[in-house]
């Protein structure tokens, strides 16, 4: 499992930025993975928020005349 965070501040255009991002093997090369992203903007009193879901999944097939790849 990793926890990975990101902040980022612009104070000429006063805008916040956060992005987290958490991962998770499960199968060897198989992973897990779930983001949020805010956007901050100071002055125009809004906030964006997004939250993104992602799984790739790898399966080996065994070769029978050379072995695993």
């Amino acid at each position: 499992m990793q926890l990975t965070a990101f902040y980022q501040y612009s104070s000429a255009a006063r805008l916040a930025r956060w992005n987290v991002r958490a991962s998770w093997e499960f199968q060897p090369l198989s992973y897990v993975y779930l983001v949020f992203n805010e956007l901050d903007n100071s002055q125009l009193d809004s906030r964006q928020q997004q939250t993104i879901g992602k799984v790739s999944y790898i399966k080996q097939f065994l070769d029978k005349y050379y072995g695993s790849f």
